[in-house]
């Protein structure tokens, strides 16, 4: 008798099934959390930008440890910028998904698998 053949551990063995929208649907409690998370992106991304040391403490405080040697150098300011533009382009999906016309469930569902 032989052993069952292994699967590869990224395909399912059985057929996945297709998730269905219901295009009717206003999808009110998505599009509210979708303008939430956007606003908060959008606040955040302001601060990373024009702030970052100032963002960068409030989101890493220090109070728990002695900072390490150059913690507040160059590298820590470009990081957070880079890091709060990945947010805004991040957020242009979310934005675009808002409005329910022709093609939202479509924009929503790009919106959900970033």
């Amino acid at each position: 008798m032989m052993p069952p053949k292994p699967t590869h551990p990224l395909r399912p063995t059985a057929p996945s099934t297709v998730l269905e929208i219901d295009p009717s649907s206003p999808g009110t409690a998505v599009r509210a959390a979708l303008a939430l998370e956007s606003l908060f992106n959008l606040v955040l991304a302001r601060g990373m930008l024009l702030a970052p040391r100032a963002t960068a403490n409030q989101l890493f405080p220090r109070d728990a440890a002695p900072p390490a040697p150059g913690d507040d150098g160059p590298v820590l300011a470009l990081l957070v910028q880079w890091v709060g533009v990945w947010t805004l382009a991040t957020t242009v999906p979310l934005l675009l998904a808002l409005p329910n016309r022709a093609g939202a469930v479509e924009r929503r569902q790009m919106a959900r698998d970033k």
